[in-house]
């Protein structure tokens, strides 16, 4: 059984249900655990009988891990567990809840939070035991909620030591999980929930979290944990890279203990010397802290610019640089801009890339950080423009706004960090991100994609300004050894089945399809490491397939190498899938971050970039993913093709009517 589970072998499930009857309480449990790997969904409904069958716990823990591992794997929507759950009675509910709050799915979850609300006070006990138990993000509002407003000790101490699971187990912005923290320490009633909160922000490591902790170092019930988690904060441990700096820490005790017109007049007078302007690793400076070497005046904007002389530009370019002087200096290392005049620029040009600069702005500030010389990521006044700045203002067609407000009150700096890759702007504003791989259009000629390079801008849009820390690391180009066809619209030369029938692949009118029969896929002759992969596909009403990217020929590839999901995403029967399910995910690693699929029946255009670990994905025209593996190793163990750095390129037989062509590839260094 243990083999046939490690192999997640093509056997009969009835075989091994048989077993599960056995006197022997080892095998019963080993078979049980192994149906989790070959079962199908078929056998759901055996499943369920089996849990509610049994009294072991030890039993019903195991077959609830096989229900959810058999209808994720089958893309089932566990219709059958909903059911069985609304017509059971209690004890039996309790079992079923306890499953379905192991299903990743939101109306999974959906079902277990409307539960906590029950009048049945068995069903809410379990239903917020199991919401307690998810490690998920989206639980986590739900259970702020219980710990927060129910007057149910016991209750609300489950919901807080879940909140305390996921905020140390999740990837959530410090900003954001501060802000949590706060929270559940105001809701906190109990010493021990307030000690196990100020002992979890000891792993957050930011000048706001010292100052909270900080506050409770007089106080005689929490001084000791607070403590702690302040030498925590304020120290690199082994292994760190990122640290507060001494200048931070400093600054989160004065504005404790002092009050607030010393710590003003300290942090004026000392704080913004401390590291300033000196470039991370990896970056140079663009502005050396102390004069405006590097920058010059703007001259008119990109297309006027190249309509002129060298003669006409250069007298240009000396009043412009003459006229910055009026209204731009350098004082105590920061750029400070007066209202008036025109806007600082770059000597020099850039094309591809990263970009750091801290901004502060007044009451009604504006202005903004022209990319390639055209506008822009935006900065201005969330008082007056309450979407908040970072966003691609000028974008007509694409988005234009920050997903979310993550402005400093006006009158504290700000953090940009900007990556322009291509056409496509990723934008951080403190840490948070609020514009990813959005293309930025060409406001000087909207017919035309945004220039291949251009200077960097600091617009002047008549407000006091003020920018330091400006450093910026340049982004080569990909080198690209060759191009060339990977199908040549004739016939299957260059490429293999792979556990399929013969001629379950063909060619016509230069298309390369399947009718879903045969099973397996088909795999290039060669394998490639780094590279940009293109092509077109259709997929029918309910179609299904996946293109697999540095696969070996050895089993699942979806798992071994890696799967970019192909499928009919409006189709009837997908409408309940994980969101790593749809098309352009990477299958069971990461969802597509927004849905730009066509219908079913219409060609649709994909690329697929792999450099290292990086994996880029374009759908339609929109970046979808762009994702760094390693941050994805925690799935390893079942998608050890996350490792891979190299094989071959595969399409998948779902067993529906599939659709290529223009299948083209570019091998990267």
């Amino acid at each position: 059984l243990e083999i046939l589970s490690d192999r997640k072998a093509d056997v009969k499930s009835g075989q091994i249900l048989k077993l599960t009857k056995s006197g022997d309480r080892s095998v019963r449990l080993a078979a049980i655990k192994t149906l989790g790997d070959v079962a199908r969904e078929k056998d759901i409904k055996k499943l369920i009988e089996l849990l509610l069958k049994t009294d072991s716990i030890s039993e019903q823990s195991a077959i609830q891990k096989s229900i959810v591992s058999v209808g994720v794997r089958s893309d089932s929507r566990f219709e059958q567990l909903f059911k069985k759950y609304q017509k059971s009675k209690t004890a039996e509910k309790i079992l079923l809840l306890q499953t379905i709050g192991r299903i990743g799915k939101n109306s999974a979850l959906q079902l277990v939070v409307s539960e906590t609300e029950s009048k049945n006070p068995e069903i809410k006990d379990a239903a917020i035991r199991t919401l307690a138990n998810r490690q998920d993000q989206k639980a986590l509002q739900p259970l702020l909620k219980i710990a927060k407003t129910d007057t149910n000790e016991t209750f609300q101490i489950l919901a807080m030591r879940g909140c305390l699971r996921i905020l140390d187990t999740e990837q959530i912005v410090a900003r954001k999980k501060i802000r949590i923290y706060k929270e559940l320490f105001a809701a906190a009633k109990r010493p021990e929930e307030k000690k196990s909160l100020i002992a979890g922000l000891g792993n957050t490591k930011t000048p706001e979290s010292l100052k909270f902790v900080a506050s409770f170092l007089q106080d005689d019930s929490l001084k000791t944990e607070a403590a702690l988690a302040a030498v925590k904060i304020a120290l690199r441990e082994r292994g760190e890279n990122d640290t507060l700096k001494s200048s931070q820490v400093v600054m989160a005790m004065v504005n404790v203990f002092s009050g607030e017109k010393i710590a003003g007049l300290v942090k004026n007078q000392y704080a913004d010397y401390s590291g300033l302007n000196k470039a991370p690793e990896g970056f140079t400076r663009l502005f050396n802290g102390k004069d405006l070497t590097n920058w010059k005046g703007l001259v008119e904007n990109p297309v006027k610019r190249s309509l002129m002389s060298q003669t006409q530009l250069d007298s240009a370019q000396q009043q412009a640089d003459k006229s910055i002087y009026e209204h731009w200096r350098v004082e105590d290392g920061i750029i400070i801009f007066d209202g008036k005049g025109h806007s600082l620029c770059t000597v020099k040009d850039y094309t591809d890339f990263e970009m750091l600069v801290d901004w502060k702005i007044e009451k009604n500030g504006d202005s903004g950080i022209y990319l390639r010389g055209s506008p822009q990521v935006q900065i201005w006044d969330p008082a007056n423009w309450p979407e908040g700045s970072g966003g691609l203002y000028n974008n007509q067609k694409g988005v234009n706004k920050p997903s979310e407000l993550a402005d400093n009150p006006v009158g504290e700096w700000n953090q940009f960090r900007i990556k322009m890759i291509g056409e496509s702007v990723t934008v951080f504003l403190n840490d948070v991100p609020v514009v990813e791989d959005v293309i930025l259009e060409n406001y000087w000629e909207r017919d035309k994609p945004i220039y291949p390079g251009g200077q960097i801008e600091l617009q002047a849009h008549s407000t006091n300004l003020y920018f330091r820390n400006i450093f910026i690391r340049e982004l080569p180009r990909e080198k690209v050894l060759f191009t060339s066809d990977l199908f040549n619209g004739k016939d299957l030369t260059g490429w293999q089945n792979i556990g399929s029938s013969e001629g379950s692949w063909q060619v016509k009118n230069k298309i390369l399809f399947t009718d879903g029969k045969g099973g397996g896929w088909i795999s290039t002759d060669e394998e490639y490491e780094n590279f940009i992969l293109d092509l077109d596909f259709r997929v029918p009403p309910g179609g299904n397939s996946g293109v697999f990217i540095r696969a070996p020929h050895l089993e699942d590839p979806a798992y071994s190498g890696m799967e970019i999901q192909v499928l009919d995403d409006y189709g009837e029967e997908y409408v309940n899938l994980n969101p790593w399910q749809y098309t352009g995910s990477i299958y069971g690693v990461q969802a597509p971050g927004q849905r730009v699929t066509k219908k079913a029946g219409s060609w649709q255009h994909m690329t697929i970039l792999c450099d290292g670990p990086i994996v880029k994905i374009t759908l339609n025209g929109t970046v979808i993913i762009d994702t760094d593996l390693v941050s994805h190793m925690d799935k390893e163990k079942s998608h050890p093709g996350l490792k891979r750095r190299k094989g071959y390129i595969g399409l998948q037989n779902h067993s529906t009517r599939i659709e290529y062509r223009n299948i083209k590839i570019k091998e990267l260094e």
